[in-house]
């Protein structure tokens, strides 16, 4: 969320330099006012999304996650992803390059995750 005096902007942001995305995403909040109903809708922005469900996407080699990626869960919208290559199958990038977990092909399994409130 960003405040700038009597506006508020949500959505996700970059999860290094904290900036908003150039086009917004489907969870964008924009909102104007006084301090107390920017902090109502805030609080009731935040808390629909810790209502929305979560899942750990894992890929598996010899019993050991090489790749997981944490995704809203009914749209697939990828939150944020992870890649071991010291666990990968032989093959899957070298340490140097980026490995797009999205074209790993399905999980191997996937975790339900619980937002604690």
């Amino acid at each position: 969320m960003h405040f700038f005096g009597d506006r508020v902007v949500g959505d996700q942001v970059h999860n290094q330099l904290m900036l908003l995305p150039a086009v917004p995403t489907a969870i964008e909040l924009r909102a104007s006012g006084d301090p107390a109903s920017l902090a109502r809708v805030s609080s009731d922005w935040l808390q629909g999304l810790l209502e929305r469900r979560y899942v750990r996407e894992e890929w598996v080699h010899r019993r050991t996650v090489y790749a997981h990626r944490y995704v809203v869960a009914g749209t697939g919208e990828p939150l944020c992803e992870a890649f071991d290559y010291r666990s990968a199958p032989a093959g899957l990038g070298s340490g140097t390059s980026r490995v797009a977990i999205g074209e790993l092909g399905p999980p191997d399994r996937v975790v339900e995750v619980e937002v604690e409130r």
